[in-house]
């Protein structure tokens, strides 16, 4: 009995032992990875339900020697272990593993596989890229291309590789910023693929545009950023990233290299690689573990994962370098600092969207649809749900419906289709209806001409007008747009103009500006109530219009100007007529034009500046008695004194809390000496 006992506490005793231990350990399976966000239709990041889980880490035991990529096919997976000279195989199912390359590898940096089973690998400090069969022998070398059009001095270390089913190898090379090299099965070289254009500020575009061939070779120096990774789908397109850039960091290539997606895709300016999903989905992975999921037009799907700062944690990564997706949308991030592949098995959620997505593009409209509603009521108001419904909806025909949900996703070139579509099925009433209303306005125009034949009217102003200064300086706005110069002697001499009538008119400008600023149509709409503040609204009106005011009269006041104060107030504001006039109908005409005629609205509001503009020359000239050229100097100078102001006041706001508190500790120091 005594010896039960004995037994029965030493068995309780390991079985705390062994608790502890393992709940020491990591956790390795069906853990929420960091938190996943999407986007909201508001464009801004929210927190959504867990896309992946936590699924095993692979080599815990055994950690590979910094590796750089990674590759899964056939239900093995394959590691650049870089730090070895060799290519890691892995069998998901039953954990063995094989060495590839041995012997003949030195520092492969790049691992793509055939559906064969054939594996190439990059290595750079060999320059070449090897062909070897699954069971590790080698079957070809390609090494640096012989052709005189690779160049003499063109670069080649191969770092990354990817072979389309033609077998046409395309290889990303350090140093080759001329794009991603190709060559044939046979290693001949093809050309380069692909190409990251270079961003020119605006004094190169001057430089560009009027400076000689000569000049811009000593000048232009900027070479394009190299591509850093890059994978292919199924059918032979290319996809990359890039580090170095926030602005098409990845790209989807076309057959002639052109890139495909946004170039404003959301991202990050660190990718070190890339992958394709079954369908079709676009994943790539962050240096610090960050893995972005895109649908095949780059429209962002979620984003999770992170950084093991300063925690162990599965699913999180100290330094990310590759990621790779099986057929059944597993995931696999690459740890190049600890050796380690972190696993993500997909969520209910995702699974949902994938299938919404694979059902949309095979043409499931209603399948889909169901897909979605039910996405909607699991997540809530998340942009790429409601861009899916307005997807569905406009291939089903449902345009209203269509509009309705692209309003709700943000979607405005999408919204600008629908629109198109209930437009063009609302044409057989709006074109007589129009038409009618042309036609009332024909008949009012000519009955009021007659009337005007036998009661004479001034043009610019009612009867009552002539009894009111104040009503007849306003009508008297109207004459700008065929006598500005008569007009602005008027203003001048003091006949024309006060204070009020001015001070109405800005008002009338400020309203034009809020309207067109805030209440927009939605196709055309980048502001709102509800993302924008009255008070920036009135900052983006008031101090440019203000200070153009006060530095142009300063100005004035040392280049010999005759014109006072009062009358460049009241100058400025009747030079502000057309922007009153025009602005309203812009902003009108963006309620019922789409993204197809956004040149009509682009046009109309050049029109209203630019005549705004031109009145403001002539009441310079007009009002301080100068020629047109010194006009545009005074303009000129003005806007210099404005951009100094601006940096004098910005300068003041930096130390501003400095000041205070050297003025605090002023009158503190006056209050204890006084005291004393």
């Amino acid at each position: 009995m005594k010896r039960c006992i004995r037994i029965g506490c030493i068995a309780a005793a390991l079985a705390v032992v062994l608790s502890s231990a393992v709940g020491a350990m990591p956790p390795q399976t069906g853990n929420a990875t960091a938190y996943t966000y999407t986007l909201d239709a508001e464009s801004g990041w929210i927190r959504t339900q867990d896309a992946y889980l936590t699924g095993e880490v692979l080599f815990l035991n055994e950690p590979l020697n910094k590796p750089e990529d990674i590759a899964v096919r056939g239900g093995a997976l394959y590691v650049a272990d870089t730090g070895a000279g060799r290519v890691l195989r892995y069998n998901l199912a039953t954990g063995d593993t094989a060495e590839l390359g041995a012997g003949i590898l030195q520092s492969p940096t790049g691992v793509f596989v055939t559906e064969e089973g054939n594996v190439y690998v990059a290595d750079p400090d060999k320059a070449a890229v090897f062909l070897l069969s699954p069971g590790g022998e080698l079957l070809r070398e390609f090494g640096r291309p012989q052709t005189s059009t690779f160049g003499e001095n063109s670069i080649y270390k191969p770092r990354k590789v990817a072979v389309d089913g033609n077998g046409i190898l395309s290889i990303v090379s350090d140093g080759a910023y001329d794009g991603i090299v190709q060559l044939s099965p046979d290693g001949e070289f093809l050309g380069y693929f692909g190409y990251n254009s270079v961003p020119m500020s605006l004094l190169e575009l001057f430089q560009d545009k009027f400076f000689t061939e000569a000049q811009k070779a000593q000048l232009f120096n900027k070479l394009p950023l190299s591509f850093y990774n890059l994978a292919i789908n199924p059918q032979g397109i290319l996809y990359t990233v890039t580090q170095g850039t926030d602005s098409g960091a990845v790209k989807e290539h076309n057959v002639t290299g052109v890139n495909l997606l946004s170039e404003n895709i959301p991202g990050e300016s660190n990718f070190t690689d890339i992958a394709v999903g079954p369908d079709g989905q676009i994943l790539a992975v962050t240096e610090t573990g960050l893995v972005y999921e895109y649908d095949s037009d780059g429209s962002l799907l979620f984003s999770f994962g992170g950084r093991a700062s300063t925690s162990e944690r599965s699913g999180l990564v100290t330094v990310a370098s590759g990621v790779a997706v099986d057929e059944n949308a597993q995931l696999y991030v690459l740890d190049g600092e600890r050796g380690l592949v972190h696993t993500y098995l997909s969520t209910d959620f995702a699974d949902r969207l994938h299938s919404a997505v694979r059902q949309y593009r095979a043409g499931d409209y209603e399948q889909c649809m169901v897909n979605l509603e039910a996405l909607l009521g699991q997540v809530g108001n998340v942009k790429v749900v409601y861009d899916y419904l307005g997807k569905n909806a406009f291939q089903l025909q449902q345009y209203e419906e269509a509009a309705a949900y692209y309003r709700n996703a943000g979607n405005p070139a999408g919204y600008s289709e629908a629109f198109w579509e209930i437009r063009n099925r609302n044409m057989s009433w709006v074109v007589p209806a129009a038409f009618a209303l042309i036609l009332a306005l024909a008949v009012l125009s000519a009955v009021f001409s007659r009337v005007r034949r036998r009661r004479p009217v001034p043009s610019e102003c009612p009867i009552k007008a002539k009894e009111n200064r104040f009503v007849a300086d306003l009508c008297f706005a109207v004459r700008f747009f065929r006598h500005p110069f008569a007009s602005y002697y008027e203003v001048q001499t003091g006949r024309k103009g006060n204070w009020l009538s001015a001070l109405i008119l800005y008002l009338l400008a400020f309203l034009a500006f809020s309207l067109n600023f805030l209440f927009r149509g939605f196709s055309f709409a980048t502001n709102s109530l509800d993302n924008t503040s009255p008070f920036y609204v009135i900052m983006m009106f008031f101090l440019p219009v203000g200070l153009f005011l006060i530095s142009s009269y300063m100005v004035s006041e040392i280049s010999d100007g005759k014109g006072r104060f009062k009358t460049m107030f009241i100058g400025m504001a009747y030079a502000l007529t057309p922007f009153i006039c025009i602005l309203p109908v812009v902003t009108l005409l963006t309620h019922v034009l789409t993204l197809n005629e956004a040149f009509l609205v682009s046009m109309g509001s050049g029109i209203a500046y630019v005549w705004t503009g031109a009145l403001l020359v002539i009441a310079l000239r007009e009002l301080h008695d100068y020629e047109f050229r010194q006009a545009f100097v005074n303009i000129l100078l003005a806007l210099f004194l404005m951009i100094i102001i601006l940096f004098v006041c910005s300068l003041v706001g930096m130390f501003w809390d400095r000041v205070l508190d050297m003025v605090t500790s002023i009158v503190k120091e006056v209050k204890y000496r006084v005291g004393i």
